[in-house]
């Protein structure tokens, strides 16, 4: 196999007794092509950014090759034109196969052309193997790349992902490529030669945006298109939060780019109008949502795009790793966007245990169930033992051979463990977050804090004065939010709970202090809200009597009509009754808000007269703005 040659010289070269380990220092436009001219067999490529042509470089390699991509979306990215065409000598192997696909696989790989170019996901390696093409003529000639080879380790999810390496490394030319690599802890790619691609300055920039409750955060930027002069691309791994988020937006202008399911349409319900098959310039909109789906694989051509990457610790679907899917997410556009936004909440621990500690850790606990169950598969009477539980323990980290009941350890399977890990630890603080972007190569411009807590689900098991008081410290921490910073910080008010929502109203009239000095208590603080707002709305009932009966004489009878109907318009309740029940309206109450007023009895028909000029001034009304 000829070895790829390097164009630019590595700046080091590091010589073990199993591996070499080039590492090559350039500008961050620099692309593949330029450090090396073919892919090198037995090779693990860490291209230190997304963007910089591995794919193409194998697409355009002279030789036949099998490029195994994360998914269906990427395949159809690489295999066809934007016009649906199949690209010559591209060969897409996805969905079920039949026996006359089989067929046609084998007739394709049969012509014995150069530069045929096979793409399958990990899951559908096997087709190729089992297609009735000569295995040792498959294995021998055809290059196999894994690309976004760490896809293996982070996508532990996918069921039948690793058994892409069960013929792996029965290909003689094979090599791994990402720009965000997993150090693989089998022995099998401690063999592999190691190209690290460093660069001599930080590439694109980045904002970290840092809140308790980053759904809520994420609507700010939603309700107001104005401040993204171009498309807006949201990273957003969960389908259900995706259709919260423009529903409470109100979003109209929006395209949602998931996986095509009946669990995803239902949770879309009303908005699956707004899904698309696939992202490209003609499906693109204002805003456009992605899950995990689109995170990595495909390129995005969008000249001063926004792109928002969410990320929550409270939220198992959101914990995405940053130093994998986050900066995959990030390197999407092949243009320069105008923004790069991480939304994330930290768990606030300062402690980053090394990634070395781990792995050993976990492969020692994944070495020791492996053996703890050969050991006693049998007991000591030569009984069989079996434990559905204590098999499910072992597949974590192993295989089983369920012929003779014997267990293999699996690096790959402990490797996702691992993985895991290591994503959870980058989360553990705002400095480990801001360490990750930048040892991807991202310049981190600004890091924003925002006062934003996130309510547990579990509020609505608590009392009722624990729930106001949870609503309280919400409502208050958004007014510690500096509207410079936050354009639409109050619009993050609609997510206060609905069961909660009636806080608001008792928030606003009372403020946060006065209800903490009433201890949170339901009733007290009702009565203390309908004094209060009572009080409050009788210079609104001045205007709207004014504007109703003017200057002109009111008879009683008429009087009591149009102040009831204003009672129930401003929501004046007695303040003592459990029950929501309105006041009587009397007239010596309303005679108290003027200096002055004319009471007139003619024939027994009392009648009054209320002049503008005589309100007292505390009961004038003068436009005014709604605080929150």
């Amino acid at each position: 196999m000829i070895q790829g040659k390097h164009i630019i010289e590595p700046t080091s070269i590091l010589k073990t007794e199993f591996r070499t380990e080039y590492t090559f220092e350039v500008d961050p436009i620099t692309n593949l092509s330029e450090v090396i001219d073919l892919i090198p067999t037995d090779a693990i490529i860490n291209k230190g950014r997304c963007g910089i042509g591995g794919t193409y470089l194998e697409i355009n390699a002279e030789r036949n090759s099998i490029i195994v991509v994360p998914t269906n979306a990427i395949i159809d990215n690489k295999c066809f034109t934007e016009d649906g065409e199949l690209k010559p000598n591209h060969y897409p192997v996805r969905g079920k196969f039949q026996k006359s696909d089989f067929i046609a696989l084998n007739n394709f790989m049969a012509n014995r052309d150069v530069n045929k170019k096979i793409f399958c996901t990990p899951e559908s390696l096997w087709k190729v193997t089992k297609c009735n093409f000569p295995l040792d003529e498959l294995y021998k000639s055809w290059f196999i790349l894994f690309d976004e080879a760490h896809t293996t380790i982070t996508d532990s999810f996918r069921k039948n992902i690793l058994s892409a390496f069960e013929h792996f490394f029965n290909f003689e030319n094979k090599a791994l490529i990402s720009a965000t690599p997993y150090y693989f802890s089998t022995p099998k790619l401690k063999l592999f030669n190691q190209y690290n691609i460093e660069f001599t300055k930080e590439g694109n920039s980045i904002e970290i945006h840092h809140a308790e409750n980053v759904l809520a955060l994420l609507h700010t930027f939603l309700v107001n298109p104005e401040q993204s002069t171009g498309r807006v691309h949201v990273f957003l791994n969960s389908v259900k939060e995706i259709a919260n988020a423009i529903n409470k937006a109100e979003i109209t202008d929006c395209s949602v780019f998931c996986k095509y399911d009946n669990d995803n349409m239902e949770k879309l319900d009303e908005l699956r109008g707004y899904y698309q098959d696939a992202p490209n310039e003609a499906t693109f909109s204002k805003f456009n949502f992605y899950t995990s789906k689109y995170y990595e694989g495909w390129d995005l051509f969008d000249e001063g795009a926004t792109i928002i990457i969410v990320s929550d610790t409270h939220n198992q679907s959101l914990q995405t790793g940053i130093s994998n899917k986050c900066v995959q997410a990030a390197g999407r556009n092949r243009k320069d966007s105008e923004r790069i936004i991480h939304i994330t909440t930290d768990r606030n621990i300062l402690n980053f245990e090394p990634f070395s500690s781990i792995e050993a850790s976990f492969v020692k606990l994944g070495n020791s169930i492996i053996q703890r169950y050969n050991d006693h598969k049998n007991d000591i009477y030569g009984i069989e033992v079996h434990s559905k539980p204590l098999e499910d323990v072992v597949l974590l980290y192993g295989d089983i051979n369920y012929q003779d009941k014997f267990a293999t350890y699996n690096d790959f399977k402990t490797d996702q463990w691992v993985n895991r890990e290591m994503s959870k630890q980058e989360y553990n603080h705002v400095n480990f977050i801001k360490q990750a972007w930048q040892n991807a190569w991202y310049k981190v411009s600004n890091l924003y804090h925002y006062y934003v807590p996130n309510i547990s689900e579990n509020v609505n098991t608590k009392s009722q004065s624990h729930k106001i008081k949870v609503a309280v410290e919400f409502l208050e921490s958004l007014e510690l939010n500096d509207n410079d910073k936050v354009k639409n910080y109050k619009e993050m008010m609609k997510f206060l709970p609905i069961d909660l929502e009636f806080v608001r109203a008792y928030f606003v009239e009372l403020g946060g202090d006065a209800m903490r000095k009433l201890d949170f208590n339901p009733q007290s603080i009702k009565i203390a809200y309908r004094k209060s707002n009572n009080e409050r709305v009788k210079k609104y009932i001045i205007r709207d009597y004014f504007d109703i009966i003017g200057e002109n004489t009111i008879y009683k009878e008429e009087f009591n009509i149009v102040m009831l109907d204003l009672y129930v318009k401003y929501g004046v309740f007695k303040p003592n009754e459990p029950k929501n029940t309105y006041m009587i309206p009397k007239v010596a109450e309303f005679k108290r808000l003027f200096t002055k007023s004319i009471t007139t009895k003619t024939d027994g028909i009392t009648s009054y007269k209320f002049m503008r000029s005589k309100v007292k001034p505390e009961y004038q009304y003068f436009e005014e703005k709604s605080s929150l």
